[in-house]
C-alpha cells in the first residue's frame, strides 16, 4: 500500500494496483491507477429520485480525498522507517475510523505491522484544495515555480521553486488566496536537476 517513510521517500507497490508509487510527496501529478476502489455517490435515477451508485476514483489523490470525505480528521498517510502504517490525524481518537476508511478505499490490508497515528493540523481535503488552488495560480506562466504537491509526513502543501522570484510569487499567492503560511513548505529545486529528471 502506498506509504511515506518518516526519514525519506520509499518505493512501495500497492497490491491492488498495477504500478509503483512514490508517496512521500503525494499529489505531484496525481499518478493514475488501474484499479481504484469504488465510493458511494448520490445520483439521479430516470424518475428523478435519488439513489446510490458506485463511482470510481481515478487517481491516488481521488482515493485519499475519499478517505478525507469519510474521516474529516484524516490528514495524510505514510509508512515509517520500520514499515508501520502511520495515519496523520487532527485528532488521535480518529485512528480506528481512518484505518477502516483506508483499508476500504484502497482495498488493501497494509501488512501485519501495528498502526499508529501522527499529529497533524490540517485535514487532507483542505490541503488538497489549497494545492490545487496554488497549482492553477502558479504553474501557468509564473517563472520560478516548478512544482506543487502534498507532503504527508509534514501535513503540508509543498511548492517547489527555482528562484527567489518564484518564492516571492508563492508568498504573494498565499496572501491572495487566504492560505495559511504554516500550511505550506516552499522548497528550492535546482533547475538542472529538474531538466535531468525529464
Amino acid at each position: 500500500m502506498p506509504g511515506l517513510p518518516s526519514s525519506g521517500p520509499r518505493l512501495l507497490q500497492l497490491p491492488s494496483m498495477h504500478m509503483h508509487m512514490l508517496i512521500a510527496l503525494v499529489g505531484f501529478g496525481s499518478a493514475s491507477c488501474e484499479r481504484p476502489s469504488p465510493v458511494i455517490v448520490p445520483a439521479k435515477t430516470v424518475s428523478g429520485a435519488s439513489s446510490s451508485v458506485r463511482a470510481r476514483p481515478h487517481t491516488i489523490d481521488d482515493q485519499f480525498r475519499s478517505v478525507g470525505a469519510l474521516v474529516p480528521e484524516f490528514g495524510g498517510f505514510y509508512l515509517d522507517d520500520s514499515g508501520r502504517p502511520t495515519v496523520v490525524l487532527t485528532r488521535d481518537d480518529a485512528l480506528p475510523a481512518a484505518r477502516a476508511a483506508l483499508t476500504s478505499v484502497f482495498e488493501a490490508g497494509f501488512g501485519r505491522a501495528p498502526w499508529q497515528s501522527a499529529s497533524g493540523r490540517y485535514g487532507y481535503l483542505a490541503l488538497a484544495n489549497w494545492r490545487d488552488d496554488l497549482t492553477k495560480k502558479l504553474l501557468r506562466g509564473v517563472n520560478g515555480v516548478s512544482s506543487t504537491g502534498l507532503d504527508h509526513m509534514r501535513n503540508k502543501v509543498r511548492v517547489g521553486v527555482t528562484s527567489d522570484a518564484g518564492s516571492r510569487a508563492v508568498t504573494e499567492a498565499l496572501a491572495k488566496l487566504g492560505i495559511p503560511t504554516d500550511a505550506v513548505i516552499i522548497a528550492f529545486e535546482e533547475p538542472d536537476k529538474l531538466l535531468r529528471a525529464h
